[in-house]
Formats: C-alpha cells, sequence, structure tokens
C-alpha cells in the first residue's frame, strides 16, 4: 500500500509539471491573440517525435533532442500564427475552427514523416531508485526536476524580463498596453512561440513515458483545454492550480480504477468547476477589445 502511495503521489506530480508546461502556452496564446489553438496538441506530438528522432533513432543526448523540440515547435509557432492566425486575432470561432484544420494537417504530416506504429522513447536514465525503501523508476523521477527546472524558467521569463512583462500586460488589456509603447504585433509573435516552445518541451518529456503516435494529439489538446478552462482561461496561477488537480486526478484514478474513467473523471470536474464559478478557478475580468 506505502508504495502505491508513493507511486501515485511521484506520478501525480510529474503529470502536474507536463500539464504545467502544456497548458500554460495555451494560456499565453489565448491572452495575447484570444485565439483557442486547438492544434496545441499537435505541437506537443511532433516535440514528442523530434526527440524520438534525435534521441532513439539517431542516439544523440536527449537534451539536444529537447533542446530541437522547443526550438522547432517555437519555430513552427511562429509560422503557423503569420499565415493563419495573424489575419484572425479576436475571431476566435474562426480562429478556432482553423485551427483544428491545422491539427490534421500536422496529424498528416507525422503519418507521412513517422508512421502510424507507435515509437518508443528509451529511459533517459534506466534503473531504479530507491526512495523510501521502495524501488521507483529512474526515469521518471529524472524528468520531475527538469520539467520544473523549465516550469521555474518560463515563471522567470513572465516576472523578470521585460518582454515577460510586456505579455502578461498585453494580455490583460491590449489596448492599454498598446497605449503604453508595447509593440502588440511583436508581442503576438512572441506569445506565439514561446507558448508553442512549451508545447515542444512537454512532447519532449513526454516522450520516454508514452508510446508515440501521430493520434495522441487530440487527446493532448483535449487536456491542455480542461486544464485552461478549469483555470480560468486568462490566469497563468489558475492554470497551474488546473494542471495539479488534472495531474493528481490522471495519477489516482489511474491507479486505483484504470485509465478508462480519466477523462470521464476530469469532464465532471470542468463541469463542476464552470457550475459553480463559470470563469473558472481564477477566472479575471479583462478588457476585450
Amino acid at each position: 500500500m506505502g508504495a502505491q502511495i508513493l507511486q501515485v503521489i511521484v506520478n501525480g506530480v510529474l503529470l502536474s509539471l507536463l500539464y504545467v508546461l502544456l497548458s500554460s502556452g495555451l494560456t499565453m496564446i489565448y491572452g495575447v491573440m484570444r485565439i483557442l489553438n486547438w492544434a496545441h496538441g499537435s505541437l506537443v506530438m511532433l516535440g514528442a517525435f523530434l526527440v524520438y528522432f534525435v534521441f532513439a533513432k539517431h542516439d544523440i543526448n536527449y537534451v539536444a533532442g529537447l533542446i530541437v523540440a522547443i526550438i522547432g515547435m517555437a519555430a513552427l509557432g511562429v509560422i503557423v500564427e503569420r499565415l493563419i492566425f495573424k489575419p484572425k486575432r479576436n475571431a476566435v470561432l474562426t480562429a478556432f475552427i482553423m485551427s483544428m484544420g491545422v491539427l490534421y494537417i500536422l496529424e498528416v504530416v507525422a503519418e507521412v514523416a513517422f508512421g502510424t506504429q507507435s515509437r518508443f522513447v528509451p529511459p533517459i536514465i534506466p534503473g531504479f531508485i530507491k526512495v523510501g525503501g521502495v524501488l521507483m523508476g529512474s526515469n521518471r523521477l529524472i524528468l520531475i526536476p527538469i520539467a520544473l527546472a523549465l516550469a521555474l524558467a518560463y515563471w522567470a521569463f513572465l516576472e523578470r524580463t521585460k518582454w515577460g512583462r510586456a505579455i502578461r500586460a498585453t494580455s490583460q488589456n491590449k489596448i492599454g498596453a498598446g497605449l503604453a509603447g508595447v509593440n502588440i504585433e511583436w508581442m503576438a509573435v512572441l506569445a506565439m512561440a514561446t507558448g508553442c516552445g512549451l508545447a515542444g518541451a512537454a512532447g519532449a518529456l513526454m516522450a520516454p513515458t508514452i508510446g508515440i503516435t501521430p493520434f495522441i494529439d487530440t487527446s493532448l489538446s483535449w487536456k491542455a483545454f480542461i486544464i485552461v478552462f478549469i483555470g480560468g482561461r486568462l490566469s497563468l496561477i489558475g492554470t497551474v492550480l488546473g494542471a495539479f488537480l488534472v495531474g493528481f486526478t490522471e495519477s489516482i484514478v489511474t491507479a486505483y480504477w484504470g485509465p478508462e474513467w480519466v477523462i470521464m473523471m476530469e469532464m465532471a470536474i470542468l463541469a463542476l468547476v464552470l457550475f459553480f464559478r463559470p470563469g473558472g478557478l481564477l477566472g479575471v475580468e479583462v478588457k476585450e477589445d
């Protein structure tokens, strides 16, 4: 019993940190561009495939694969923003429908490039580590500090840099930020690059723990949307709370009831949150353009 509880806690922490990276980028993109990007899960999926290509297939260092996934998805995000989303900023429904098309395009690209069979990334560190008298997989334990470091780096970027503060100001009041001298056009590019880079990082960290196929993108997009709407769409702290709520729910439900119950429980939590707090856990009033 003690071993199972410890495993649930470790899995819950890891999943929560991965979901912070997964969903924070979506929150940022919506805040700056008012776009609900359904293709966000495809960027996570492609980030995982890039790690597979660099680390598993060509036996290059995992960190190199992580960097390639972050930079590659940030660059892809900018391309998508320039070509597809730029003309539809603030047209939430139209942009959402267009993002569905982007998801299926990227899914087909992944099918052509990597096939439809599951691909597996070997553990970063194979073997086990004894924690509290219980043997735990080294792979999952090493992923936790990496995910935490990336989440803290993202927080430091938003809180400690001029660009990060400008992104937050644009998210809260685009007109006011523009009057204060913030380049709104540049903020849209930066938000898309950062948000999609976070998606790539999430995919890179998930890669050693799951079987990667082109078809995981829709479930990942669902996960990100559930978390963002639980948190309040525009609240980064709310997104973090939503990520931990979903992460620990998934860990507990999987361990004691089975994975088939996970999505139902997460949707039930989302329904309860929106029933009692339609704006999400930490929904904020934002001036719309």
